[in-house]
This record gives C-alpha cells, structure tokens and sequence, in this order.
C-alpha cells in the first residue's frame, strides 16, 4: 500500500471512531527523494482531537502528504528545446548575450558570444577591464567612455568595436542596459553582441560606389556649367532672347544638380567619419556676415530679407570655419524659402554660457507636426512638395546636424504650424587665446 493509500485509510479509521478533525495548522509544498527521483506535494499538520461519547480522550498532530500527480519531464523538455531553439538563432543571426556582475567584477556569457570572439572557457574575460584589452586598441577608450556615460545617465548603450582574431578583423555591435538600485548603485549590465563584419563591408561598398558616381557625375558638370556660363556672358556672341531663357535654365538646374552630387558626398563623408574638420579660432560673427551675404540673392528673389543681431563683443569658437557657412546657408535658404514675400528672416548671435548660441527665426509656414520627429532625417523634406522645396535635396539638415554634432555642439528646433520656426545652434566657445590665428585643429 503507498503512502498516500495509508493516509487515507488511516482517516476513515479516525472517522469511524468519531474523531473531530480542527482546523490545519500549516501547510508547505515539499519535494521528498525517492530514489533519483522527486516527487512534490503539499505537507500539512493538522490537529485532530480524539473524543469518546463522553468526554475527550486526547489530542494529537497528524501529518498529511498529499503528493502532486504530474510529470516534469515535458516541462523539463520543452525548456531544453527553447533554450536549444534560442542557441540555434543565435548562431544564425551571429549574436549572443553576455552578463556583467559589477560586485563582483565577472562576466558570463552565451556560447555564441565565446565562439564569435574565439574564446574557450578558460579565455573568457574575468573582468570589464579583461574585456577591453580584448578590443582593436583604438576602440578601447570611446568604447569605456560610452560605457561610462551610460552609468552616468542611467541609460542604455550601444557601440561598435573591432576585434583582431586568427581569422582577420571582424566588427561588432553591441547593445546593452543596466540595473540599478533605488540607491543608484549598480548591480549588473546585460546585453548582446553581433557579429556585422558583412553589413560593415556592404556599407563600405556602397559608400564608395556612391564616391565614385558623384566623381564622375561632378565633372562633366563642371564642364557644362562653366560653358553654360560663357554662353550667358557673350563667348559665343550675342543670343537670342529665347535662346538665353534655354541657357539661363540649363545653367540653373546645372546648379541645382551639382548641390546634389556635393550634398550626397558630404552625407557620406559624415556618415563614414571621413570628412575631416579643420577648426581655427574663429569670430562667429564674421562666419554669420559671410553666411548672410552668400545668402541674400536667393532671399531676394523670394522678396525676403535677412536681419542680424549681434553682441557687442566678438564670440569666438574652434570651428571649420567653412562647415559652419555650410550649416548657416541651408538655415537661412530654408527660412526664406518657407516665408511669405515681404517677411524678415532675423539672425541672432549670443552668448550663453560656455556656449555660442545662434538663432535663425523665421516667421513662415512652421514645420508641420506629423513632420517634426523625422526634420534631420536624410531625403526627409518638412513641407509638402511645392515650387519652392523642388528645389531641395532633402539631405541638408542631415548634413548641418553631422556638422555641427563634429564640433561638441547641437542643433535643435522650436516650431509651430502657421507661426514660424526657430532653428538654435549650439557651439562651444573658445576660451583660448592663440597667437597666431593660422594655427589649426584637425580632427
């Protein structure tokens, strides 16, 4: 007979002899080895009293093991084919997941993230600072900097890093979060690693696909550009009315085609980390006058005008002089070209701070608000597509943020649908003095 068949006859043995079952007085699910098995169920102790007709016999404690009828083996297994399942896609996708301990200073990780980084048990980093002498040396520093600036902001991070393995160079990504105390101590960083060597090289690829087509399409326009140009001065003799209309357009949309081809290979420079910055000491208000004037004719044909402000002294920053103009063009072309005729389009310099600050305010259409989260996006145009934003490329905010964002700055916006919109720039100022102005910064 088995336990729980003793159990029971013992209660209908109690029952026949008139005893009076009180109230449980605890209960526990157990585990009990049997074997190499275990089998739950749940321990009660429950007080009983023995009674005779008249009076009460005696008081007793009764233990009651009411096993669990069920089988943990498809429970068992479904979790090994999960965890089987998660291996595979993880060896497919080339990603796997790691665990920083940062009481303890150890890390864990997946089998995958151990066969991505050509480690055996033994080999696996002990420590933050174990992995990092892992990465290509010029990775290490801006990755810990990322790591740390995630600590500080309490926020998620992600990074990529190569590494030097028997095979050659492979990339990586990783992405990554922490957990904190309500005291804002750290416990541990989880995360991911995977593997992009090939969406690296793809992109490479592309990039210098995209370098050459623009090469090759800037200089037949500079050809044809520059003998449109004769044509509209007289080389050739005196046009026709009609045929100086032809030229006139042929030269302008030579113009606008060449914008083009500069503002694709200016998106890839910045976005391949190829385009150098050559900061000298520089007064911004000389930047905005140069800005303003390369800007007027195009605010004039719109019957638009441009006003500056500045402070009385000079503010000066490290910056690439030309970039800056750059940015200061597309912000001053789209606040005329989103004004009504007759409108003012104001340029305000100051100081705030240990920051340059520079407005430029228009008083226009105001970005749309369904358009706002997507204004820095590249090929993203604000406005629906009229006369006037034809002639955009929709890469210039793109390139003015990449720009700016080089120089430890920030380009933010303020908007509102039929009010107007203000565009701030936000650049470091220079507190050094330097002796000879020609001296410069590359970076």
């Amino acid at each position: 007979m088995n336990e729980e068949a003793r159990i029971l006859s013992r209660w209908t043995w109690l029952r026949r002899a008139g005893v009076l079952v009180g109230a449980a007085i605890g209960s526990s699910v157990i585990f009990l080895a049997v074997g190499d098995h275990s089998v739950g169920g749940v321990l009660s102790v429950i007080g009983v009293a023995l009674l005779s007709a008249a009076a009460t016999v005696g008081l007793c404690d009764v233990l009651v093991f009411r096993p669990i009828k069920r089988d943990y083996s498809g429970i068992l297994s479904d979790t090994r084919s999960t965890r089987d399942m998660l291996e595979e896609a993880g060896k497919i996708g080339k990603i796997g997941w790691w665990k920083y301990d940062f009481e303890a200073d150890r890390v864990e990780a997946s089998e995958e993230v151990m066969r991505l980084f050509c480690l055996d048990a033994g080999s696996l980093p002990r420590s933050n600072k174990e992995f990092l002498n892992l990465l290509h040396p010029l990775d290490r520093d801006r990755v810990y900097e990322t790591q740390r600036a995630a600590l500080r902001d309490h926020g998620s991070y992600e990074v990529e890093y190569r590494l030097e393995l028997p095979w050659g160079t492979r990339w990586f990504h990783q992405r990554a979060r922490t957990e904190f105390l309500p005291s804002g101590w750290a416990i541990s960083s989880f995360g991911t690693i995977q593997d992009i060597t090939e969406a690296r090289a793809a992109e490479a690829e592309r990039a210098a696909f995209v370098g050459k087509v623009t090469h090759e399409l800037r200089t037949p326009l500079t050809s044809i550009s520059g003998s449109l140009a004769l044509m509209r001065e007289g080389a050739l003799g005196e046009l026709p009315p009609r045929a100086k209309s032809v030229c006139e357009i042929a030269h302008k949309n030579c113009r606008r085609l060449g914008k083009l081809v500069n503002d694709i290979l200016d998106a890839e420079k910045l976005a391949s980390g190829e385009m150098k910055i050559v900061r000298t000491r520089t007064d911004l208000t000389s930047v905005i006058e140069d800005a303003v004037q390369s800007s007027e004719h195009y605010a004039s044909s719109l019957d638009v005008a441009i006003e500056v402000e500045r402070p009385p002294e000079p503010v000066h920053v490290l910056c690439d002089r030309d970039r800056i103009v750059q940015v200061m063009n597309n912000l001053l072309s789209n606040a005329a070209k989103f004004s009504d005729a007759g409108a003012t389009v104001r340029v305000r310099l100051s100081r705030v701070g240990g920051m340059a600050r520079i407005d430029v305010i228009d008083r226009g259409a105001g970005i749309p608000v369904r358009a706002q989260s997507t204004v820095f996006d590249r090929f993203t145009q604000a406005h629906e597509r009229t006369e006037r934003t034809m002639n955009g490329t929709g890469l210039g905010l793109n390139i003015a943020r990449a720009i700016i964002e080089a120089h430890e700055g920030t380009i933010s916006f303020e908007s509102q649908e039929g009010e107007g919109t203000t565009f701030s720039v936000m650049i470091p100022v220079s507190v050094t003095v330097v002796s000879n102005s020609d001296d410069a910064v590359a970076a």
